[in-house]
C-alpha cells in the first residue's frame, strides 16, 4: 500500500496578517484601567476589538502630530 503524504506546510495555510503589506509588531505596555474601560466601550460600541481600537487611535494621534508639524514648517 503506497505512503500517501498528508500535512505539512501549505502554501496560504495559517492565519493571515493584519495587513498583508505590513509587518505587525507586538507592543506591550501599561495604561490607566479608566482609560482601558473608556478604550473597551469606545470598542464595543464600534463593534471592534481593542487592539483595532489602540490600532486606530494611535494612528489617529500620529497623523493629528504629523499635520500640526506640517503646518508650523514653513517648508
Amino acid at each position: 500500500m503506497p505512503k500517501t503524504q498528508r500535512g505539512g506546510k501549505r502554501a496560504g495555510s495559517g492565519r493571515k496578517p493584519l495587513d498583508p503589506k505590513a509587518d505587525a509588531v507586538r507592543v506591550v505596555t501599561d495604561l490607566p484601567q479608566s482609560v482601558v474601560k473608556r478604550l473597551d466601550a469606545y470598542a464595543e460600541k464600534l463593534e471592534w476589538t481593542r487592539a483595532r481600537a489602540v490600532r486606530e487611535a494611535v494612528g489617529l494621534m500620529l497623523n493629528a502630530k504629523q499635520r500640526k508639524q506640517g503646518e508650523s514648517d514653513p517648508s
